[in-house]
């Protein structure tokens, strides 16, 4: 899949698979689903940003800080990603307003 923004999608991907809970299952197959349902959420994170010429670290790490404490203690639950089209577009209207506030 081709990303709006690779590295919000990364941020957005990384945050959906850290509010799980301890990780203890050494069978990589196993996180098949955990992983489909993140790649839902980020991809309708990613798809409320425009694309943006101007990338830069800060942005990433702010886009993923908003989406781990949107998250919460919370986990993705469907894989499709219009389920998550509420929290993804008010996630991409803070990150826009907090976007601009960002130092150089």
């Amino acid at each position: 899949m081709a990303a709006n923004n690779a590295g919000l999608y990364n941020a957005a991907l990384a945050s959906a698979l850290t509010n799980g809970g301890w990780i203890t299952d050494a069978v990589q197959a196993d996180y098949a689903p955990a992983v489909a349902r993140a790649v839902a959420f980020a991809t309708q994170v990613d798809s409320k940003i425009p694309l943006d010429g101007e990338m830069n670290q800060a942005k990433i790490d702010l886009l993923q800080s908003l989406c781990q404490g949107t998250m919460g203690s919370r986990t993705p639950t469907s894989e499709i990603a219009a389920d998550y089209d509420a929290i993804a577009t008010a996630l991409a209207a803070i990150y826009k307003q907090a976007a601009t506030a960002l130092a150089a």
